[in-house]
C-alpha cells in the first residue's frame, strides 16, 4: 500500500541548487534534506538558539524514468519551531536563482511543478527551501532535538503515483536549568539526546487535488 502525501492548492513554478547531497537510488524519487550550517553547507543537523532562524532545504531527482506532472512537497514541524512566512523558494533548471512561492508547505503539501526523468543536463531535478525560527515552546532541561520531517511525492495527472519519500533534519537546542530553580538558555547547543521523531505512518494525509501543473 502506498503512503499518500495529499496535495492541496495551486501549482507553483518550480525550478537547481544541490547543496544537500542526493544519491541515485532505485526508487521513484531520490531525495535528501539538510539544514544550513551558517557557513557554506547544508548538513543533517545543527545547533541553534531560541529566536534563531534556520534555513532548511530538501533536494530531489526523478529517478523513475516516467514524467511526474507534479511533485508535492510538505514539511512537518515540531511545536518548538515556527515556519517563517514568505521564506519558501523553489529551484530547478528553469529557475536556477530560485522563485519565492506562497506559504503553505508547513500546513499542507504544495505542488512544486512537473518533472521528467533526471538527466545529465539537470532536468528532472530541483530543490525547495524554507526557513524556521526556534520559538522555545516546551523545551525541557538539557538537549532538545527538534526533528523536521521533509516529504515529497510524485503525481501523474492529479493522481498519486509514488510513495511518500521522507528525509529527516534536526535542530538541537539546549536549555540549562539552574539549581536555584531559574532557567538559562545557552548561546550554543551540544549533541542530541532528546528525540521527538514523528512516526512515518502518521504522515499520510490522504489524496488531495491539483489544479494546475507547470512543466520543467
Amino acid at each position: 500500500m502506498k503512503k499518500v502525501l495529499g496535495i492541496v492548492g495551486t501549482a507553483v513554478t518550480a525550478a537547481v541548487v544541490f547543496a544537500a547531497p542526493v544519491s541515485a537510488q532505485t526508487q521513484a524519487i531520490a531525495m535528501s534534506a539538510g539544514v544550513h550550517n551558517g557557513r557554506d553547507a547544508f548538513v543533517r543537523r545543527i545547533d541553534a538558539n531560541v529566536g534563531q532562524e534556520v534555513l532548511v532545504q530538501m533536494s530531489f531527482r526523478n529517478m523513475s524514468g516516467e514524467r511526474f506532472s507534479s511533485i508535492g512537497a510538505r514539511v512537518v514541524l515540531p511545536s518548538q519551531l515556527t515556519f517563517v512566512s514568505g521564506s519558501t523558494q523553489v529551484f530547478n533548471r528553469t529557475n536556477p536563482n530560485g522563485l519565492t512561492v506562497l506559504d503553505g508547505i508547513a500546513n499542507e503539501a504544495i505542488n512544486i511543478g512537473g518533472y521528467g526523468p533526471y538527466d545529465a543536463e539537470g532536468r528532472g531535478a530541483g530543490s525547495v527551501s524554507y526557513r524556521v525560527r526556534v520559538n522555545g515552546n516546551g523545551l525541557v532541561c538539557g538537549v532538545n532535538t527538534l526533528n523536521i520531517v521533509n516529504q515529497l511525492a510524485g503525481y501523474q495527472d492529479g493522481k498519486i503515483a509514488t510513495n511518500t519519500f521522507i528525509a529527516y533534519t534536526a535542530v538541537d537546542v539546549v536549555r540549562n536549568c539552574g539549581t536555584d530553580g531559574g532557567d538559562r538558555l545557552p548561546e550554543t547547543g551540544l549533541g542530541a539526546v532528546v528525540g521527538a521523531a514523528v512516526g512515518v505512518g502518521a504522515l499520510a494525509t490522504g489524496a488531495g487535488y491539483l489544479f494546475v501543473s507547470r512543466k520543467n
